[in-house]
């Protein structure tokens, strides 16, 4: 009796396994099927708009429901990424969709389906000028074709002559399997050194393409100069009581930059931005009794010095303040 229950235990696993597996004309059939949609799309990339749904309907005929969801979800994947912002054509989209279908036809005799295989199609702009950039009219290189993974595509520099340096993936972004995007915007991407001359694309390992790295324009030098000026005034003595007035009061306490000249800021006295004190010449009376003193920029083309003096009381000598001081300038553009 025993005996008997393991016979029939096993007569039912082996019924079970028979009618789980497909039998070799399923299996004939369905590959049947595949090899000519793959055939089609060989013959024409652009055919598998039609060669998708013909293979669909084929296998749910053959009661293939399985396999028909993954070529429905394949065709409406291609049809959703053919669109106005996906830069490849149709033929491109076909190759893709061979090379899936003969995957799936793997995966279903068993075999380990390929790796997947980026593909590009198209960069835009095909080249990285470094003045867009530095205007901010560049900030983003787009690559789109298809399975499109930081992993697989690496990207390089090379400075001159030297060995291709990599860029960091943290430039990279990968927003849809048919695009990805390098940010070389001036105020978070990646910059490139002096004398970057290219972008080296490599996929799975592999050289695919580069891309021509435009240097700025150097930037012009501007033409710099000096102007000297002499800012005298006199407050008279003799009095009993001491008389005090501001240097400003003379003509000469203010400067008017040449025209087509502009104050060079960057250069003058700590906390006289354009203008140094190259001289003094005062009286002891002056030196002692200046107060309030200052020289400055009143804006880009006017120079002004102020300070009160003061005379000596008790009929004694006035205040003789005179120093030179020197206007820094560059050329205004425009």
């Amino acid at each position: 009796m025993p005996y008997l229950k393991r016979v029939l235990a096993a007569f039912i696993t082996m019924s079970v396994v028979a009618v789980a597996l497909p039998s070799c004309n399923d299996v004939d059939k369905v590959t049947a099927a595949f090899n000519q949609a793959i055939t089609t799309i060989d013959t024409q990339s652009s055919q598998w708009r039609q060669a998708l749904p013909d293979l669909e309907s084929k296998l749910v005929s053959d009661g293939q429901t399985t396999l028909a969801n993954e070529v429905a979800n394949l065709l409406n994947a291609s049809i959703a990424n053919v669109g106005d912002e996906f830069r490849c054509d149709v033929d491109f989209i076909g190759v893709r969709v061979k090379g899936t279908l003969q995957n799936i036809l793997d995966k279903f005799h068993g075999v380990p389906p390929k790796p997947a295989d980026p593909r590009l199609c198209k960069v835009i702009p095909n080249a990285i000028d470094l003045n867009l950039v530095q205007q901010g009219r560049l900030n983003i290189i787009e690559f789109h074709g298809y399975d499109l993974t930081p992993s697989g595509i690496k990207f390089f520099f090379t400075v001159g002559q030297a060995a291709e340096q990599p860029i960091p993936d943290t430039y990279v972004a990968n927003p849809a399997p048919y695009t990805m995007t390098f940010n070389i915007a001036a105020t978070n991407g990646f910059h490139f050194p002096v004398g970057a001359t290219k972008v080296d694309i490599r996929v799975n390992g592999g050289f695919f393409s580069s891309m021509s790295v435009i240097a700025p324009a150097p930037t012009p030098i501007a033409k710099t100069e000096t102007g000297d000026f002499i800012v005298s005034y006199y407050q008279p003595g003799g009095n009993i009581s001491s008389q005090c007035s501001n240097v400003s009061s003379a003509l000469s306490a203010f400067y008017t930059v040449p025209s087509g000249w502009k104050l060079d800021r960057s250069k003058g006295d700590a906390a006289h931005a354009g203008i140094s004190q190259i001289a003094v010449n005062d009286n002891q009376q002056s030196v002692g009794s200046l107060t309030a003193y200052n020289y400055f920029a009143r804006d880009d083309l006017h120079l002004q010095v102020e300070g009160q003096v003061c005379s000596a009381g008790g009929w004694g000598a006035g205040a003789i303040f005179q120093r030179t001081y020197r206007a820094f300038l560059i050329q205004a553009s425009g």
